[in-house]
């Protein structure tokens, strides 16, 4: 690490020449190096990254970074199948911030900083990316929930397309992909949105996987069906009715799965696989507190995602007592099988979590369950000093509002209203 904070500034002047003038392809645009303010401290980075900028000052070129262009590998992850290119995740697993960050743009995403507050003892991580403009910042602040843009969300991804952009979004073709970085945010946090974009690809490339706007039209017709279907049983009680009504459910069910591992339990396949390739030294380069914070985050979808589906399992519980009252065994097996699958969901669910843990701790003894609760820092989600004081308030906001701005079509809000309706109902005809 260099000894001053002063020679710390030149090495970044001098970054910022370089990148001026030899910046690569990708969303980013030609120069995409701004001058990190005079009072952060630079001396708080890790020794690499100052090494690099030191590097990059003495040869006045941008450092090597993997160069896949062309190549593509679809593999399905072992988190719920989600198809993704495996040569992007493997090129960036053992390369540092700045190689990092110029890969993502050579896949053609726009990849911008939103500038803090310098603060005494935090590195300006992404101070030599150029910073993100006015119409950016302001969904940057959207989904941070409001304000300047100085609160804890650390990353984000998502399309800039739709309504005044002047670029119509696609189901299926990728339209202006832009992720946003907290200037102080780590590079796990870059590798976290680099897999959103990844992900995002893989549903749009996969003509199996049903379109958002297919499964929000499932789901409004599986609730008509459900609704009509339960008040013919309350006119005339029959064993087709009820078949229908339980036919809904399972319908239900299938895109609560949807729903979830494309918005809340994204962030669970995202962080389980980086936690296992950390365990496994592949993915190198990372604070050690991101993987610990990473089964925060993975508890907190989780949890937010299961919230859910208490009323849907009461109603396959209601219906099925009605079903075995009326001796109807096939309708009242067909809800017994959808009771499992609603079991099953969520006992996978644990499993990875506790993967995860188990992971952790076989590397980091020190690590045990306090840190999966109380992880001050949160790196990977926030960006806090290391000594700051853990906010449960503040980091839970952070993680919804992260959570959230993942689903600009209001997936999420649509299936909970859909099973909300279920359960009124069911309560009507009580």
């Amino acid at each position: 690490m260099v000894s001053s904070l002063a020679v710390s500034r030149s090495l970044v002047a001098a970054l910022i020449g370089a990148m001026s003038v030899s910046a690569c392809g990708g969303g980013g645009g030609s120069s995409d190096a701004r001058v990190v303010p005079a009072n952060y401290d630079v001396d708080a980075c890790d020794s690499r990254y100052v090494a690099e900028l030191k590097e990059i000052a003495t040869t006045k070129k941008i450092p090597d970074f993997p160069k896949t262009a062309g190549k593509t590998e679809w593999v399905r992850s072992e988190f719920f199948g989600k198809p993704y290119d495996l040569v992007d995740l493997d090129a960036v697993l053992d390369a540092s911030i700045i190689p990092t960050a110029l890969y993502v743009r050579s896949l053609g995403v726009n990849v911008q900083q939103i500038p803090r507050t310098p603060t005494a003892g935090v590195c300006p991580t992404y101070g030599f990316l150029k910073a993100a403009p006015t119409e950016l910042q302001a969904i940057w602040n959207e989904a941070a929930g409001g304000g300047s843009g100085e609160g804890k969300l650390a990353g984000l991804y998502f399309e800039y397309c739709g309504p005044g952009t002047g670029v119509p979004c696609s189901d299926r073709e990728m339209r202006q992909p832009t992720i946003l970085l907290d200037q102080t945010s780590d590079r796990w946090t870059l590798v976290h949105e680099m897999m959103h974009f990844n992900f995002n690809q893989g549903r749009k490339a996969d003509l199996n996987m049903p379109t958002s706007g297919e499964i929000s039209r499932r789901l409004a017709n599986s609730t008509k069906a459900f609704t009509a279907a339960m008040k013919d049983f309350a006119d005339l009680p029959t064993e087709q009715d009820l078949q229908k009504a339980a036919n809904a459910l399972r319908e239900m069910t299938t895109l609560s799965f949807e729903v979830g591992i494309r918005r809340d339990l994204e962030e669970v396949s995202i962080e389980g696989m980086l936690i296992d390739l950390w365990s496994q030294e592949k993915l190198v380069n990372v604070s050690p507190n991101a993987p610990a914070s990473g089964v925060w985050y993975m508890t907190y979808s989780r949890d937010k995602f299961v919230t859910v589906l208490p009323p849907l399992e009461k109603g396959v519980a209601e219906l099925k007592k009605t079903a075995a009252e009326n001796f109807w065994p096939i309708v009242e097996k067909d809800l017994e099988a959808t009771e499992e699958i609603l079991a099953k969901m969520q006992a996978d669910l644990d499993g990875k979590i506790e993967v995860a843990k188990h992971q952790i701790k076989s590397v980091q003894k020190w690590v045990d369950e306090d840190q999966f609760k109380n992880n001050k820092g949160r790196v990977g989600i926030t960006s806090l000093p290391p000594e700051a004081d853990f906010d449960f308030v503040a980091q839970e906001k952070a993680a919804l509002d992260h959570i959230k701005s993942h689903d600009p079509e209001g997936l999420r809000d649509q299936l909970r209203d859909a099973i909300n309706e279920i359960a009124t109902t069911l309560e009507s005809h009580r």
